[in-house]
Parts: C-alpha cells; sequence; structure tokens
C-alpha cells in the first residue's frame, strides 16, 4: 500500500469441478424448464449455460464473444500469484491459518 505494507486479497474456492455441479444444480432449480432439462454435468458443461473459463475470463479481462488464449491464462495465472491468498473451500482451517501467518 506504502511500499512497504502490502495489502492482499484473500479468496476461498472450490474446485472447478465441484463449483460447476454447485452452479448447475442452483441454475436447475430457478429454470427447470431451460437448464433444468439437462441432466448430467457433461450435458451442462457442452451447454450455452456453463461459464467457462471464468476466472481466467476476469482476471485477465476477456470478454464473453472471446477465446482465452495461453497469453490470458498466463495474465490470470500472475494475479493469484501476487495479487490473491488463495484458500480452498474443503481446507478451510488450513486456508484460514495462511491468512493468519500472512
Amino acid at each position: 500500500l506504502d511500499g512497504i505494507h502490502h495489502g492482499r486479497l484473500f479468496a476461498m474456492f472450490l474446485h472447478p469441478v465441484h463449483r460447476a455441479v454447485q452452479m448447475l444444480d442452483q441454475q436447475k432449480e430457478k429454470d427447470p424448464a431451460g437448464i433444468g432439462r439437462l441432466g448430467t454435468l457433461e450435458e451442462y458443461a457442452y451447454s450455452k449455460y456453463h461459464e467457462a473459463n471464468w476466472m481466467v475470463r476476469h482476471l485477465a479481462g476477456v470478454p464473453k464473444s472471446d477465446q482465452p488464449t495461453a497469453n490470458d491464462l498466463a495474465v490470470a495465472k500472475e494475479v493469484m500469484r501476487t495479487k490473491i491468498i488463495v484458500g480452498m473451500v474443503p481446507y478451510k482451517d488450513s486456508s484460514l491459518k495462511r491468512v493468519e501467518e500472512y
């Protein structure tokens, strides 16, 4: 923040597959006639409803109309490495310990 003190974002993430399952379940409840027709996670993954590369798109500033590139992935990884203390939801206790140690 001032050259000596550095701020960092702390974020808790789900594994991408677990997040996709959770998103599918939530969207099925909201739209049983649309997305509710999809029976499997694989059908969801190939449908228009799936948010492909959501994190890369947001961290690298890639619009939905464009396909993220290897460079976009590198940018997103660098943002995560330098700006965010990453925690995983299934490992909440150890993730919170990392924040305390920072």
